[in-house]
């Protein structure tokens, strides 16, 4: 029996109705296609890191260039940069009608910022797998609501996701599954899931 018509089973075995059942066979699609395409080219956050300080010197290289720029020149590129809307709202400031000035600087800020918010930035390794992998347990939750199957950490919802994983061909994580439940789940409640 290959890793679908596992998967089948469970969901013969679970009552789940065909609809639900192809939906979480096109989860599983969309995991392996994520491991044999996608996840190989993800950067590690080391090069996350590079890319984001590369924008933030070709904004500065742009702010260069718009400072060199003649007067004239300067204002025919902020009138065509900003909307006419843009520059008769009487409660957006003048200075931010500035894209050499204001604009492109934020990019270089927002750049920084960015650097600031990838855990453990500039250090080695591969990117960390287990959010990627909630996301995708997050999916087949959405995929079996319909046929009132509650995230739990056992039980049939468990059983659906190790098989969903399995079809695809990337092994089970635990430690993705508990992130799903302590961080994901609770959303899940918020938006009217009943837990």
């Amino acid at each position: 029996m290959d890793c679908a018509d596992s998967l089948r089973k469970i969901c013969a075995d679970s009552r789940i109705t065909e609809s639900v059942a192809n939906g979480l066979i096109r989860q599983a699609e969309f995991l392996k296609r994520w491991k044999e395409e996608i996840r190989p080219a993800t950067p590690t956050e080391t090069a996350r890191v590079r890319s984001l300080q590369k924008i933030s010197e070709l904004a500065d290289k742009l702010k260069n260039a718009i400072d060199g720029l003649e007067f004239e020149d300067r204002l025919a590129l902020d009138s065509e940069f900003f909307s006419y809307d843009d520059m008769l709202d009487t409660g957006t400031p003048a200075r931010e009608l500035d894209l050499g000035g204001y604009v492109v600087p934020r990019i270089t800020i927002a750049a920084s910022r960015a650097i600031e918010r990838i855990p453990s930035s500039g250090k080695a390794g591969a990117a960390k797998l287990i959010h990627r992998q909630a996301d995708f347990i997050r999916c087949i939750a959405s995929e079996v609501m319909p046929a009132g199957i509650v995230p739990t950490h056992t039980g049939v919802f468990r059983k659906i996701c190790e098989a969903v994983f399995k079809a695809a061909g990337v092994p089970y994580s635990d430690k993705a599954h508990r992130y799903f439940m302590e961080h994901v789940r609770p959303s899940f409640r918020d938006a009217g899931y009943s837990l």
